[in-house]
């Protein structure tokens, strides 16, 4: 399998997506995930324009804790939430050819959360990212450690199609992406800094991409 270089986030702002066309132009990323953010359509545009690989990057607003707080013990939350997840799916694949899901802030691996998106990409017969190597965030990291086996062998007993995925700070990023040879490497490209370096991840891809 060949190594997926994935730039999440995209139609989220105006910078993003600047960074992320960059980059897939300069062969530095070789898909993106769309975000049902401020900037949707522009991505949308830019995934015809240039071509590039898509998927759907599913996100609900509020504290990831209460978010799964809420998944937990609230099955009117669940429902709704498998609603609002599905439109997201359908807004994006009626404009282009989406293959993959996941989330922002991989909502998605939360044991309850996991089990509406399984039924999902199974309906919609999309590929599912399975968050496995997160090196952010020491109770992330932690957590998403314990849901990965849980998440994959559910996934497996579905018939799901499924790719592992790595993630890291610009800090470590040039790291893995020397170091991981198969599955996907999870990326946020963009142009201008924020609390996620996203101008020095795209600079990082671009450098490495020019080394290669």
């Amino acid at each position: 399998m060949a190594l997926i270089i994935n730039a999440d986030d995209f139609g989220m702002t105006k910078e993003i997506n600047e960074g992320i066309i960059e980059a897939y132009k300069q062969g530095a990323i070789t898909s993106v995930s769309i975000i049902n953010g401020p900037e949707k359509e522009h991505a949308i545009e830019s995934v015809k324009k240039h071509g590039i690989p898509c998927g759907i990057h599913l996100c609900k607003k509020g504290p990831v804790y209460l978010l799964f707080i809420k998944s937990l013990f609230s099955k009117k939350f669940g429902r709704k939430l498998e609603i609002e997840f599905e439109q997201q799916i359908l807004n994006i694949k009626k404009d282009v050819d989406a293959v993959h899901v996941d989330s922002h802030k991989h909502i998605h691996m939360f044991p309850p959360i996991f089990d509406i998106v399984v039924k999902l990409v199974k309906k919609h017969d999309l590929r599912l990212r399975l968050s496995k190597n997160i090196d952010i965030g020491l109770l992330n990291r932690l957590g998403l450690k314990l849901f990965y086996p849980r998440n994959k062998k559910k996934a497996l007993k579905n018939y799901i199609k499924i790719i592992d995925s790595h993630e890291t700070s610009h800090k470590k990023l040039n790291r893995f992406l020397n170091e991981v040879k198969e599955g996907e490497i999870i990326v946020h490209p963009g142009t201008r800094n924020g609390k996620i370096k996203r101008l020095e991840e795209l600079q990082i891809l671009l450098k490495n991409e020019r080394e290669k």
